[in-house]
């Protein structure tokens, strides 16, 4: 079930008001009586359809961002800077626990003001795939995440055309989104493209304030698979998303023309019936641009960063004769961030060069017991470097 938020102080008033009454002594006959309190279901939300890469329907709501998406998903929460710019949060656990990855490349929030996460950064729909990994991970993704694991994918699952379009208009803050997605098949080629754009302008509260918070971004993906027989696949993949606006109530910059650009790259073979050999590469760029250029500050202050991520692996996977699995591989990762706040006679280093490096080996091993239920035993070692 997805809990709304409106529902805990009320959850949290009725248990306190009940505390109190069994506190005190009866006022009246009428306090003795019983309160029948009448039923009430939460209904939980499906995540939206074109999350799933096999999508293929005609549909009329669009969420603006990622982040919009992702607060239908159960068990995902966001931590707003504001009406655009979100951080996700896994089993009350902060963003930084929470690792967001392309393809297995990490997307790192590039913004220490916490107002570049990549789910709020890039375009919705334009990934193929949106999956959220909340409970103990397999070791096969990366170096640890105390959270969990916000996956994107350009991974497509088969071999079909299909034609996806869906747009929404908001009349009240005077903007909209359109999402439109390609896929086509031919032959050993598999491809898919999509774009998507996004405006929203301010709101009216309810006591007819203007409160800002426009946003603006556009963003387009390419995914290509190319797989002449079973024994061979090779994928690859682009993806490039720009806010050009997001309003961020909660701090005194907004975000401007900040630019995200991935490219991811796999190739897969079936050295026999039972053992595949996966490798894969990426590398990821996002160059935060913050300012106060729409406040009336008298000064002029500028942000400006760059977070740039590359990672790779290789995992042999073995299917034994008894149905179990044994994974073994490497992995590696190189984040690199720097972000500069240039004011009237100051330069301000808020993050001066950040580097950490990771590699890692694991081994893994799971047994389907039955229907439901797998047995997964894994381990890895990592040896990380930051300066």
């Amino acid at each position: 079930m997805n809990l709304r938020h409106p529902f805990l102080p009320a959850c949290l008033a009725a248990g306190l008001a009940i505390a109190r009454a069994a506190e005190q002594p009866p006022a009246s006959p009428l306090a003795e009586d019983s309160v029948r309190l009448d039923q009430f279901v939460v209904q939980g939300e499906a995540v939206p359809a074109w999350l799933g890469a096999t999508a293929d329907r005609l549909q009329w709501s669009v969420p603006p961002s990622l982040a919009g998406a992702a607060e239908a998903v159960p068990g995902l929460a966001l931590h707003h800077m504001g009406a655009a710019a979100a951080e996700p949060i896994l089993r009350g656990l902060g963003s930084d626990r929470v690792v967001t990855t392309l393809d297995g490349l990490p997307l790192p929030n590039a913004s220490p003001t916490r107002t570049a996460s990549p789910i709020a950064l890039i375009a919705a729909g334009i990934p193929a795939g949106f999956q959220v990994i909340s409970t103990l991970p397999s070791v096969t993704l990366g170096p640890p995440a105390n959270a969990g694991y916000l996956q994107l994918s350009s991974a497509l699952p088969d071999k079909t055309n299909r034609t996806y379009f869906g747009a929404s208009w908001n009349a009240d803050r005077d903007g909209g989104d359109l999402l439109a997605a390609e896929t086509i098949a031919r032959g050993a080629w598999t491809s898919r493209a999509a774009l998507a754009a996004h405006r929203l302008g301010d709101y009216t509260s309810g006591n007819g304030t203007i409160v800002p918070a426009a946003d603006r971004n556009f963003g387009a993906a390419f995914q290509g698979e190319w797989q002449p027989d079973a024994q061979h696949r090779l994928r690859l993949g682009a993806l490039f998303s720009r806010q050009l606006l997001a309003v961020n109530s909660a701090l005194p910059l907004d975000t401007r023309d900040t630019d995200t650009v991935a490219f991811t790259g796999g190739y897969g073979w079936s050295a026999s019936p039972a053992t595949r050999i996966d490798a894969r590469l990426g590398v990821g760029v996002v160059r935060p641009h913050l300012d106060n250029a729409g406040r009336p500050n008298p000064a002029r202050i500028n942000a400006d960063g760059r977070t740039r991520s590359i990672a790779g692996g290789v995992i042999v996977r073995h299917q034994t004769g008894g149905g179990d699995e044994i994974a073994l591989g490497v992995d590696a990762t190189t984040e690199e961030r720097r972000l500069d706040r240039k004011r009237p006679g100051a330069v301000d280093l808020l993050w001066p060069d950040l580097r950490q490096d990771d590699v890692g080996a694991f081994a893994e091993f799971t047994r389907t017991l039955n229907a439901t239920w797998k047995l997964r035993l894994g381990g890895r070692l990592d040896a990380a470097h930051s300066e």
